[in-house]
């Protein structure tokens, strides 16, 4: 590592969130390779494909266990982490991308489609138990203690510091816009995956919940623009 210049802007704590949010995303994608037993490959990265990422590709590893200011060289906070959201999110792209175009149509796609809608459930499930372990939320105000937890995470969290948009908030039930889906990424290469993107997403998010609060039940609704979830208390009715 070089040292900071002076001169640059010092690392602040939205650029620490920022990059944590960062590292949890990337490691969405490890999981994924792991449960298929799949190799790195560069990520499956297209051959001849786009040299900025390829320079990019020594951040990645590994991610989860450095820091933003091992990484720094002579680059500003904000450019750093610029360069890291186009380098995870095009990576994250690349990998699933190819996981299901290497799968034939039919069963063997169901099954793999199945495990890693399982494994971005489970991810979602151990960022909760890890970070929120022993979090007592109360009676009443679960909806807000998820809202809260959320934030601390890539899907609850934006670069201007908004977290989602609330549409509809009555005591047993509860409907959000995710403000930074894939499908509102300018990535190129997130756009021709969004859709399924943004289910694993939610099915990230879906694990997180259950660990906070397995009586909370969620319903997504994916329209190809923001998308959104609903929450709803399942004990109100019992």
């Amino acid at each position: 590592m070089r040292e900071h210049p002076w001169h640059l802007p010092s690392i602040t704590a939205k650029h620490y969130q920022q990059f944590r949010d960062l590292a949890d995303l990337h490691d969405l994608t490890l999981s994924w390779l792991r449960e298929l037993r799949m190799e790195r490959e560069s990520y499956f990265m297209p051959r001849g494909e786009n040299r900025q990422i390829a320079e990019h590709l020594w951040m990645l590893a590994p991610l989860s266990d450095t820091r933003i200011d091992l990484l720094l060289d002579d680059s500003s906070p904000d450019e750093l982490l610029s360069k890291l959201e186009y380098t995870v999110w095009t990576v994250q792209a690349w990998t699933l991308s190819n996981l299901l175009a290497r799968t034939p149509e039919g069963p063997a796609r169901a099954s793999v489609e199945s495990i890693l809608d399982l494994t971005s459930w489970r991810q979602g499930r151990s960022v909760a138990e890890k970070r929120w372990k022993g979090l007592r939320i109360p009676p009443g105000r679960e909806f807000r203690g998820i809202l809260l937890a959320l934030a601390d995470t890539p899907f609850g969290s934006t670069v201007n510091g908004e977290h989602v948009l609330i549409k509809r908030s009555v005591p047993d039930e509860l409907e959000i816009e995710w403000l930074s889906c894939p499908h509102q990424k300018s990535f190129p290469d997130v756009l021709p995956v969004s859709d399924r993107l943004c289910h694993l997403h939610s099915h990230w998010v879906r694990g997180f919940i259950y660990a906070l609060d397995s009586k909370v039940a969620t319903s997504d609704r994916v329209p190809g623009t923001r998308c959104s979830q609903k929450w709803s208390n399942s004990s109100a009715s019992t």
